[in-house]
């Protein structure tokens, strides 16, 4: 019998996803596969890294649905998105 993760395990997963995980899969489709120019490489793995927005937390007040997961993840993919958009951003300057 497996146990379900508790709300903060759910939301560093699910942050993790959008952060590192969309961010790598945007670059391998837009790079290696779609052989796009660098420049919109760049942008295409910028725009899968930003933070996840308040769209599903408001869907989640909506239709009356618990909000904490994905308010965490808000938060979460916010501070993250400061230490992974630099990163990248510094590493990517020379090209």
């Amino acid at each position: 019998m497996q146990r379900e993760k508790s709300p903060p395990q759910q939301a560093w997963s699910i942050s993790f996803a959008k952060l590192i995980i969309q961010s790598l899969v945007a670059w391998l489709i837009a790079g290696p596969i779609l052989d796009l120019p660098i420049l919109w490489v760049n942008a295409v793995v910028i725009l899968a890294a930003l933070p996840t927005g308040t769209g599903p937390f408001m869907l989640a007040q909506y239709y009356n649905t618990d909000g904490r997961i994905i308010s965490r993840v808000v938060l979460l993919t916010t501070i993250g998105s400061l230490l992974t958009l630099s990163l990248f951003l510094w590493s990517s300057r020379g090209v």
